[in-house]
């Protein structure tokens, strides 16, 4: 046979022989340098990929772009998105401020005991340890914790300090110099090189965490890639273990063909099945935000902390702590007292029900400026309600999720697209609008072919409170968006809409759209983008029309809708 003849492996040659905290910086290093050279070559295969679906149409279906009529006796009152009563838009504010209190406070809580676990652990068991470097290891670990809660917080509270990352960076770097440990001439000789790594990941984890248009992409290959290569080594160490000098003759070039081909075959089956521990963790993690249990920007910063609890406390296990479950029981009990000290600070899930919901209406644009004031306006009115929009190409720096990007590498990314358009209640039953149990709403994305997108933005216009515009960039060639302008003008739903625009507007064309709909010029609000607090004031306006917008649905029909006056 041929493993007749299997020796154990010198120690020299086994996969452990090399450090813990060497296999975990060297794995993260690979999964995350893997994901970051990957991500632009997905997002770019991505928005190529969706604007090629957008663009095609449902053979055989006779009239499927014809917008839905609001004539009908189903269609021609809006289906309540919510139940707001009496609310007022102050009310409305203060319910969203005070969800978003409660990120703030959970994420604060979550960093204290981030910070003081490992405080606890060294003050109780750091055999040998000084002072100085416990103090240099505990700034270390407050350092990597104050990006991920930070990222964590509601759009809009965050820190905008363009240094943030690189600073961080640099005095991390400084911390690992002064806190490695001086009795151990190796790590001595070594301690620059360490320390510029480490350095180097705090700030690599700072851009992954805060980078907006890369987080999308880096963040579901770094799970498949950390995951298939975790999976890959524990398969090689039983292998090596089972096997021993047997499996290290697969890969010696001079073995028989026999052992050549037995190689070649173990290896791709190796390698097929860290593929799918990848996929099947990231199956996980989708699984997870589709129930609700995490948010995906929570996701973000949990994953940033459990890689860097697993460099600390294999860095920790190694140079200070040498029994083999040392590192291992660290990390469960530093994680789980930093998970659950979030979890308590949330507290029990307040009964939101179903907010007022945002349709955000846009001109497609591949400037990544304009995508600011709709990125933080979706993010403070996820603690509002739900936010609707039509998915396309200009979004991939935003709002790629986990889920998507699992559609899109299985090759099954067409699955998302509505072929032609869908009743109300289909379309309802589609769309996610019962917030997390962290209390933020989801971000609904609406894939559509070319034969479905006008029936079903009608569809969204009727079953949103709130209606953004953003007309930035519009012009008479934009055709789509001068649809859009005049459904809701035909629709009546005007009183709904707030509208962002320019100085590349065309206001002028756009009051022609809506004077040969009917309608007034001055039944649009109009906010300008030159204005100073145009986000505070968009934020503003928009409450007040889900106000308004809730108790028109409460009066009885027959009932006159008034305009608001033009800004």
């Amino acid at each position: 046979m041929i493993f007749s003849a299997c020796k154990p492996l010198p120690p020299s040659e086994k996969l452990l022989d090399t450090s813990v905290m060497e296999l975990t910086i060297g794995g993260l290093f690979f999964a995350l340098i893997t994901a970051a050279l990957l991500a632009p070559l997905m997002r770019r295969r991505y928005r190529q990929k969706v604007s090629r679906l957008m663009g095609l149409n449902q053979l055989g279906v006779a009239g499927a772009d014809a917008p839905a009529s609001a004539d009908s006796e189903s269609e021609s009152e809006p289906v309540p998105a919510h139940k707001l009563g009496a609310q007022n838009a102050a009310g409305l504010a203060a319910r969203a401020a005070q969800r978003e209190r409660r990120i703030q406070r959970a994420s604060l809580a979550a960093w204290v005991a981030w910070v003081a676990l490992p405080g606890l652990f060294l003050l109780f068991g750091r055999a040998g340890l000084s002072l100085a470097d416990a103090l240099g290891f505990l700034v270390l670990v407050a350092l990597v914790g104050l990006g991920a809660m930070q990222a964590n917080w509601p759009a809009g509270q965050r820190w905008r300090l363009p240094g943030l990352g690189l600073s961080s960076c640099v005095l991390a770097a400084l911390v690992c110099w002064a806190a490695w440990p001086a009795n151990a001439a190796e790590a001595q000789d070594t301690s620059a090189g360490e320390a510029f790594l480490l350095g180097l990941l705090v700030g690599a984890m700072y851009f992954v965490c805060l980078h907006r248009s890369l987080r999308g992409q880096v963040l579901p290959l770094f799970i498949i890639v950390l995951s298939g290569f975790f999976v890959a080594g524990a398969l090689l160490v039983l292998l090596q273990s089972q096997l021993g000098s047997c499996w290290a003759d697969l890969a010696n070039p001079q073995a028989g063909n026999g052992r050549q081909l037995l190689g070649a075959l173990s290896n791709s089956l190796l390698m097929l099945l860290a593929a799918w521990a990848g996929f099947a963790a990231l199956a996980l993690v989708v699984r997870v935000l589709e129930r609700g249990w995490l948010s995906e920007v929570s996701l973000i910063s949990l994953y940033t902390l459990v890689v860097w609890a697993a460099i600390l406390s294999a860095a920790y296990a190694t140079e200070f702590n040498p029994s083999p479950g040392g590192g291992a029981a660290l990390l469960l009990a530093w994680l789980g007292g930093t998970v659950a000290s979030y979890a308590l600070a949330l507290g029990p899930k307040p009964d939101l029900g179903q907010g007022p919901q945002l349709l955000m209406l846009r001109v497609f644009s591949s400037d990544s400026r304009r995508h600011d004031l709709l990125d933080l306006l979706q993010g403070r009115w996820r603690f509002v309600g739900a936010v609707h929009q039509i998915g396309g190409p200009d979004m991939v720096a935003m709002n790629v999720d986990p889920y998507e990007l699992m559609k899109f590498l299985a090759n099954r990314l067409h699955e998302l697209f509505l072929p032609t358009g869908i009743s109300r209640g289909e379309l309802q039953a589609r769309l996610l609008t019962q917030p997390d149990k962290e209390g933020r709403y989801r971000i609904n994305e609406v894939f559509c072919f070319n034969t479905a997108w006008q029936a079903t933005v009608v569809q969204l216009m009727q079953c949103s409170a709130a209606i953004v515009l953003d007309l930035r960039g519009m012009t008479k060639h934009r055709a789509g968006t001068g649809f859009e302008i005049k459904q809701l003008a035909q629709l009546g739903l005007l009183h709904r809409v707030v509208a962002v625009g320019g100085r590349d507007t065309d206001w002028l064309h756009v009051d022609l759209l809506l004077r040969e709909a009917g309608q007034q010029p001055a039944a649009l609000q109009r906010l300008s983008e030159e204005e100073g607090s145009l986000a505070a004031d968009l934020f503003t306006r928009l409450l007040s029309v889900a106000a308004d917008a809730g108790g028109r649905e409460s009066r009885p029909k027959g009932s006159h809708f008034t305009t608001l006056p033009a800004i």
